[in-house]
């Protein structure tokens, strides 16, 4: 990357040097742990030198040039030589927020099917529990761990301590900032006409039903996949066997 114009404001060394220190702030709050970096590439950028990131990949080396363009309003461009396709784009990622939280951010391909397949385990469970007469308190401390994703794990933890400081549940679930507006609006439902449980129970048969129909449609649009994969196989172990034979025909 190469900074072949800087902005820089007007004044001493001492200005240049309070807004440089601004702007690595600003950065380090959507670049999160990589403040070595992101200081070093804006010391290099405001002299006019050239940076090499290195890295794994998703350790935000692009998100970091692109917001520290978008900050000294510089042109960015980016060229990419290799695949870029990262488990997280299937499945989702956990990113850790300037507050210190995970936040779940879902993959483009089955990012939706995750969140739908821990949100009726969540709700599933909490329903179970609250039905059997498991105290609410009580029931949300074994809730997180069973819907199998740190973010939700998490949310639940701050929920509990909510609840148990008085706090209803929706609320708290509104808090959060994890769960769909449906099961948000079936909870506040169940609250005030005291079937929190079946309520529950609802969006969990919901969203069940939901992560079925996607299961069924992503299977049919594999079954195509599968076919040719299996079709080049075989035709690649077919033409394995018989080419030897035809080579020997040819020397006869």
């Amino acid at each position: 990357m190469g900074g072949s114009e800087t902005v820089v404001p007007s004044g001493g060394i001492g200005r240049q040097a309070e807004a440089a220190n601004d702007l690595v702030g600003a950065l380090g709050r959507v670049v999160l742990g990589q403040e070595p970096a992101i200081r070093e590439t804006v010391a290099a950028l405001l002299a006019r030198g050239h940076v090499l990131l290195e890295g794994v990949p998703g350790t935000a080396k692009t998100l970091l040039v692109r917001t520290l363009s978008l900050a000294l309003a510089l042109e960015f461009r980016r060229i990419q030589f290799t695949p870029d396709l990262m488990p997280s784009d299937i499945t989702g990622v956990n990113l850790l927020t300037a507050q210190g939280a995970f936040s779940f951010r879902p993959g483009p391909i089955f990012g939706d099917l995750v969140m739908k397949s821990v949100v009726a385990r969540w709700t599933r469970t909490l329903s179970t529990m609250f039905a059997a007469g498991v105290p609410l308190v009580e029931a949300l401390d074994s809730v997180g761990g069973t819907s199998g994703n740190l973010v939700f794990a998490q949310a639940t933890q701050q929920i509990q301590r909510d609840v148990a400081a008085g706090s209803a549940l929706t609320t708290s679930m509104t808090s959060a900032n994890v769960f769909p507006t449906m099961v948000l609006q079936m909870s506040a439902i169940g609250e005030e006409s005291g079937a929190l449980d079946d309520m529950l129970a609802r969006a969990a048969e919901f969203y069940e039903e939901e992560v079925d129909e996607m299961v069924k449609g992503l299977s049919t649009l594999m079954e195509p996949i599968i076919i040719v994969v299996l079709g080049t196989l075989i035709g690649g172990i077919v033409v394995s066997m018989y080419l030897p034979i035809f080579k020997i025909g040819q020397v006869v």
